[in-house]
């Protein structure tokens, strides 16, 4: 499945499918990509906060329902877990000169891959989703282009905060 993503300011992204049918957006509360909300077209609502002593976990909560969580790992990647599997998933760079980012499997499959292109005309990143046929589960796929944005640009700061 293809996705493309409308950027409008940096804290408003708009997620289409390959036929150009919105699936719904994610709003940025505030500059620094921690806190996040997204909504769908259904009207479903998401909460995207960090979590824990540090900060660090990323909590991602329907109606008080835990859905995901998103940790850093030590090799400058995410883990991405979903609440009804015992696995979790990896998001780093597919390469470390460029903005393309994958999505593995427990066995290293790419499940999915994130393209970010910096425009310069709009000063803002343009991203293109491709997601793999997988066997994850019908909510978890329809979020799954909303969660690889927000995991694309939380990489991006967290990169230029280290740096």
């Amino acid at each position: 499945m293809h996705y493309t993503i409308t950027n409008h300011g940096n804290r408003h992204f708009e997620i289409f499918d390959e036929r150009g049918t919105s699936l719904g957006t994610l709003d940025y509360k505030a500059w620094w990509p921690n806190k996040a909300q997204i909504t769908t077209i259904s009207d479903l609502q998401y909460d995207i906060a960090p979590t824990g002593f540090w900060q660090t976990q990323i909590a991602i909560v329907k109606s008080d329902m835990m859905i995901a969580e998103i940790k850093p790992t030590w090799g400058m990647g995410l883990s991405l877990t979903f609440a009804n599997q015992a696995h979790s998933y990896v998001f780093k760079k597919k390469v470390f000169w460029n903005n393309d980012y994958v999505l593995l499997d427990e066995s290293g499959n790419e499940v999915a891959r994130v393209y970010a292109e910096f425009q310069w005309r709009t000063w803002n990143f343009h991203y293109e989703i491709d997601v793999q046929p997988n066997i994850l589960d019908k909510e978890i796929n329809f979020m799954l282009p909303f969660l690889l944005i927000y995991s694309s640009r939380y990489m991006r700061m967290r990169h230029a905060a280290v740096t």
